[in-house]
């Protein structure tokens, strides 16, 4: 029996007998039907993500997709914690976004959350990312030394889109707000932490120094009087790295775009010695990324992973 099949993807007709291949040729009109397909997505992907940027209290297009693909980043991480009882926060940009009017910041684009290292949480994922676990619907963990971060990624899209997760270590003694500010400015200063290919080691020179100030660091939370950002990450931004466990812990919960997530006990006390006054938004910051540079094979990724949730 003879079978004549088109193949749309690769633009062939063939002819089959008894289901053997006798011949085929390029026809160009299946290119042309894949070409206008193509240039319809694309279309439609750049009308749908293209940005709009102004200075309104929402971002918008292109921009506020990519926080919506944030959100989905950090939904599938709280459930993920839930289930394995581990710990974090919402923090920087996002805890910023949350406290002045519980939704992103009109120019951020990514999720940043916190762990601490001791006690497990952030040595749980750090373990899932060693092994290259798919946790699920695509999700995975990836580690970067060189900035300390952990970030979760989805198969589905640019690996450059990614959601943040600091790790944090305790400290045995507490500390006044201006050892706080004193000591993150000394460390700042230096140059081992500014040059990120010097990150490996980072973790013996960090507790030396803050041993010669006369803090050192512990493994038991209870032990713990002070919280300080992982020696792996460069804070020159922030005033202080220092937190009062006391102002951190017991976690509760703050509402972020229509959801309620772990957010620190104090929250103003803590983006206070983050920010300074984070109150007044500086509305000439820019976004991490700017989508209106992104290239269009990636657009398309963007608009098919929204458009399957």
């Amino acid at each position: 029996m003879l079978k004549i099949i088109d193949d749309k993807e690769t633009c062939k007709r063939s002819i089959y007998f008894l289901g053997i291949r006798l011949c085929g040729w390029t026809r160009s009109k299946l290119i042309l039907e894949r070409i206008n397909n193509t240039l319809n997505h694309v279309e439609r992907s750049v009308e749908f993500l293209m940005c709009d940027r102004s200075d309104s209290l929402e971002a918008k297009g292109g921009d506020r997709n990519l926080q919506l693909i944030q959100i989905k980043f950090l939904n599938a991480f709280d459930a993920f914690c839930k289930d394995h009882k581990l710990h974090y926060w919402l923090d920087f940009g996002t805890l910023l976004g949350a406290a002045r009017n519980s939704k992103f910041i009109p120019w951020d684009d990514d999720i940043d959350v916190s762990m601490l290292r001791g006690g497990g949480d952030f040595e749980a994922i750090l373990n899932l990312e060693k092994s290259k676990k798919i946790i699920f619907d695509g999700y995975y963990f990836k580690y970067y030394p060189e900035i300390g971060l952990i970030k979760l990624h989805n198969q589905c899209l640019p690996e450059y889109i990614g959601m943040d997760i600091f790790v944090l270590d305790l400290i045995g003694r507490r500390m006044t707000i201006a050892e706080k500010v004193s000591l993150t400015r000394s460390l700042n200063s230096d140059p081992i932490f500014k040059n990120k290919s010097l990150s490996t080691q980072r973790s013996a020179y960090f507790a030396r120094k803050l041993h010669n100030f006369g803090f050192d660091f512990v493994d038991n939370f209870a032990d713990a009087e002070t919280v300080v950002y992982g020696f792996e990450f460069h804070h020159a931004s922030h005033p202080s790295i220092f937190l009062d466990k006391d102002e951190l812990f017991p976690l509760r919960t703050t509402q972020f775009e229509g959801r309620s997530y772990p957010c620190p006990k104090n929250l103003d006390h803590h983006l206070t010695l983050l920010y300074g006054n984070y109150k007044t938004p500086n509305w000439k910051q820019l976004p991490h990324t700017l989508i209106s540079k992104l290239p269009i094979e990636d657009l398309i990724k963007i608009s098919h992973f929204i458009e399957r949730q």
